[in-house]
């Protein structure tokens, strides 16, 4: 029986620092700790903060980093901190508790865990980028993209936001064109630098035009994207 992949990448290439399923999801319980926290004053708002901490204290750590990095470092280091400042929590099935000790204690890691868990949000921003190597799927479909992303838990940080990324149907010119149809596509800053550090890094483009994914082969690119 072929066992099942479980941590990416499925591409093949080299594995980065969020590839690790064990990092990710301690990535994950300190950021939805943090979402009960407020970060500014370093304080526990929220008593579901204790449930966060709970499941902390009960997941998976990597025994070593697949890909040493040290923000990883840090995150790890973080997570561990928070475990020992919890050592003492208990729980009857129904209810976990703490002390002022414990809270004292956390909220003394929350400017530091904060900070780790900007700084790793960026390595995931980077891992989720290519559902090739991310997920298993063999194509990036170019196309208008916009929402939000993580402010971040450090006041001041400003990572992140609303953003837009444009596909805008043009009469002439544009960055390319289906040579299927005739529509020329002016493509954000975002969907250039793909293409430029990686001509094949969209297999498929929606053409506003057909109303469908199409091949990117279909596309003629005006003139090489600059990074």
């Amino acid at each position: 029986m072929t066992q099942q992949q479980f941590n990416p990448p499925f591409d093949r290439s080299a594995p980065c620092p969020a590839c690790q399923h064990e990092v990710r999801s301690v990535s994950a319980l300190i950021h939805n700790l943090l979402n009960r926290c407020d970060v500014g004053s370093s304080t526990i708002r929220d008593g579901k903060a204790w449930v966060r901490l709970w499941d902390l204290r009960h997941t998976t750590f990597p025994a070593a980093l697949t890909v040493p990095h040290p923000v990883a470092d840090e995150l790890m280091a973080v997570g561990r901190a928070l475990v020992e400042a919890t050592e003492d929590m208990t729980s009857d099935g129904l209810t976990i508790k703490g002390s002022a000790e414990i809270r004292a204690r956390v909220e003394a890691l929350i400017p530091r865990a904060a900070a780790a868990s900007d700084a790793f949000n960026a390595l995931s921003v980077m891992h989720f980028d290519d559902q090739r190597h991310c997920s298993g799927s063999h194509q990036n479909i170019l196309r208008e993209w916009k929402g939000y992303s993580w402010n971040g838990h450090v006041p001041g940080a400003n990572l992140g936001g609303e953003y837009n990324y444009t596909v805008e149907v043009v009469s002439e010119g544009g960055d390319i064109a289906h040579t299927a149809c005739g529509t020329h596509l002016k493509l954000h800053d975002h969907f250039k630098q793909n293409i430029a550090r990686d001509p094949e890094f969209y297999g498929q483009v929606w053409c506003p035009s057909c109303r469908q994914n199409v091949p990117m082969w279909q596309f003629e690119i005006s003139e090489a994207p600059h990074a």
